[in-house]
């Protein structure tokens, strides 16, 4: 339990928002089996369970193990979509690189020159493209501060 309170708050919410998920999921999959007696509905609520618990039960084993990474740089570019505006790449730079990586929830609000903290799993393969490091993916991702705040 100590581990949780020493968690950095993104991983932190990253964490509860997986298990909540799994609890969540349970809870219709024991409402649809209890209320309409269909096996199939509960049954695919029940996988559903059981993979958002195991990447809740991954996600806090990587950071109670202390297997990952912080990373902390500049916001140099963001290219969005045509149609809504919506951040589809962000390149952040890390003394001496540049990384390339696609945000999660395309409506994260980020600009140039905010400064991002980006929490990566030790494991996480890089490639490099393009004259910049290719990020295949990342725990969590927190926006401290910048030219759009």
């Amino acid at each position: 339990m100590t581990k949780l309170k020493e968690m950095p708050s993104p991983l932190l919410k990253q964490t509860v928002l997986r298990f909540g998920g799994s609890a969540l999921s349970l809870f219709v999959s024991l409402c649809a089996f209890l209320i309409y007696g269909e096996p199939y509905l509960s049954l695919s609520m029940l996988a559903i369970t059981i993979v958002t618990a195991a990447s809740g039960i991954w996600l806090y084993y990587i950071v109670a193990a202390g297997k990952y990474i912080v990373v902390e740089g500049i916001c140099q570019k963001v290219d969005q979509t045509l149609v809504f505006r919506k951040s589809k790449t962000v390149y952040v730079f890390v003394n001496p690189h540049t990384i390339r990586m696609v945000p999660h929830r395309r409506n994260v609000d980020v600009h140039v020159g905010d400064t991002l903290r980006i929490y990566i799993a030790s494991r996480t393969p890089v490639y490099h493209a393009d004259n910049c490091e290719v990020l295949s993916g990342y725990l969590a991702m927190e926006i401290l501060k910048g030219a759009g705040k």
